[in-house]
């Protein structure tokens, strides 16, 4: 049965998770003194070896993790779920996981090149957890989506009105209210990451936080905490920032050719991605589910600078 969507639908937000939710909270989290991005990550990691790696590297994808790893295939067989339960192997998952990211440092990599890292804002959010004492999708609802008015921004949706993404040939269903991402996904559905559903409107009120913020009004971020978390990396060649990303130099940018440089924006592998121009101030979100029924679909490289011009 053809179904179609409306403005209240819910979408899997995938890697916009990662500034709608963790960059959000560390930025809320320096405010309340709760934390320093500067702070080492071996404080919250006391194996990791390297104590000059901040927090604020993983922030800028500057730290010398790698973007990403296959770490949810030791918990599900390859065309089943195997031995996978949703009540025990989240945890076992969880402990898993923080051994084999950390073991994956690269020192030659840090400083040296931005390497967009899921496994960074992995150990973000735990390391956020750790500090707090409370769980990231509890701690999301506390800070920006009960005092903002985002109800529709969750983890773990209950609502029947959620778009459907892929196919999983180890799930064995078309996804829909769970999360895409499948590391995410054998933790329990919440990582610092992914995890994140939401419909257009909330997402829209979620980024003008950041744009009325750094336009100098006061919303649940003041101003000088956006201007220094939209502020450019220190590393050569990057147009990222504290969690943002950038409009590319080369004019291959997903936001299109119109969108000015200062620019902040984000991604989803799902077919979401985000733009805020402080210049012009505008906000522009495309939600879609390029992912259904497969993610053979690869017309949304093309379509996403489109539609942002």
């Amino acid at each position: 049965r053809a179904e179609g969507c409306t403005k209240d639908s819910l979408f899997d937000l995938a890697s916009r998770t990662k500034v709608l939710c963790t960059t959000t909270l560390y930025a809320l989290a320096e405010e309340k003194a709760v934390l320093e991005i500067s702070e080492p990550l071996k404080t919250f990691f006391p194996e990791f070896p390297d104590p000059r790696i901040k927090l604020s590297h993983l922030l800028d994808h500057s730290s010398g993790f790698p973007s990403w790893l296959p770490l949810h295939e030791r918990f599900h067989a390859p065309s089943d779920r195997g031995e996978f339960d949703p009540r025990a192997t989240p945890a076992l998952a969880r402990a898993a996981y923080e051994v084999e990211i950390l073991k994956s440092w690269s020192a030659a990599d840090f400083e040296k090149k931005v390497i967009y890292s899921d496994l960074g804002m992995m150990l973000l959010g735990w390391a956020l957890e750790f500090r707090v004492g409370m769980p990231i999708d509890a701690l999301f609802q506390e800070w920006i989506a009960g005092p903002a008015d985002l109800s529709s921004l969750q983890f773990l949706p209950t609502s029947p009105d959620v778009v459907p993404t892929e196919l999983c040939p180890w799930r064995g269903h078309a996804l829909r209210g769970e999360v895409h991402d499948d590391n995410c996904y054998v933790l329990g559905g919440v990582a610092g990451h992914a995890g994140l559903f939401g419909n257009v409107q909330d997402v829209l009120k979620a980024a003008l936080l950041w744009l009325s913020a750094f336009l100098g009004e006061k919303t649940l971020i003041v101003p000088a905490t956006a201007r220094r978390y939209f502020t450019f990396t220190h590393v050569p060649g990057s147009v990222r920032s504290l969690g943002w990303d950038g409009v590319a130099r080369d004019g291959t940018s997903s936001a299109g050719k119109l969108f000015t440089a200062s620019s902040r924006g984000h991604l989803g592998f799902t077919g979401t991605s985000l733009w805020v121009d402080t210049e012009n101030n505008l906000v522009v979100s495309l939600l879609t589910n390029r992912f259904h029924p497969t993610r053979s679909n690869h017309k949304i490289k093309s379509f996403r600078p489109l539609f942002h011009d």
